[in-house]
């Protein structure tokens, strides 16, 4: 579950620490990444640093999620639980400054992330790295095409018209996200862990 939080100062964090390490405790099976905010950040375009948390850890001084995407995201489709509705409005959210961000993250995180995957004996075997990776880019693109941030479920429909070659892929992807316990199409991990990887090269390719 991600969330964009509004707090208004002082922000302790040793609170915050305290409170995200009991929602580890007590739902293990669910995590709960996001970022806080000052009142006013979100009418601002998203710079600097701030408190953020992934896995349960707190990071006082993280640039992570302070970005076009994520201000686009919540003005779109944000839900609200608490507060003002999000909407383009009151957020600066900016859907080109979105796309283009997109493009240079399939350059950056991406193709290093391939790299990294590849270069190592094991990368790209576990189903970890299939369903990050099939759906993480292909998310990206839909970004990029469309000017809307798909959530990762629903970036396999843009796929399957985009990328019509690499169905196997992005359906073993959906599969272990949503079903992780009904039988692959794939009888070798080798070729699964091959069609993952020309299928990020292509998006990557695509993107540029």
């Amino acid at each position: 579950m991600d969330f964009v939080a509004v707090v208004s100062p002082p922000i302790d964090v040793a609170a915050l620490a305290a409170a995200h390490a009991t929602l580890c405790h007590d739902f293990p099976d669910i995590a709960c990444d996001g970022i806080y905010l000052q009142p006013g950040e979100l009418s601002r375009r998203p710079a600097g640093k701030g408190i953020a948390v992934r896995e349960g850890k707190i990071d006082p001084s993280s640039s992570e999620e302070r970005t076009p995407v994520v201000w686009l995201l919540l003005a779109d489709e944000g839900i609200v639980l608490r507060g003002r509705v999000p909407d383009m409005s009151w957020i600066a959210a900016d859907r080109d400054a979105a796309i283009e961000y997109s493009r240079a993250n399939l350059q950056s995180y991406w193709r290093s992330w391939m790299y990294r995957a590849t270069a190592e004996g094991q990368g790209l075997l576990d189903d970890a790295a299939v369903v990050w990776g099939a759906l993480g880019v292909a998310r990206v693109h839909a970004t990029i095409v469309t000017g809307r941030v798909p959530s990762k479920t629903a970036a396999v429909a843009h796929a399957m018209a985009a990328f019509p070659d690499h169905a196997e892929i992005f359906r073993e992807a959906l599969r272990l996200r949503c079903d992780p316990i009904s039988v692959s199409t794939y009888t070798s991990p080798l070729t699964r862990r091959q069609d993952l990887g020309v299928f990020v090269e292509a998006v990557i390719c695509a993107g540029a």
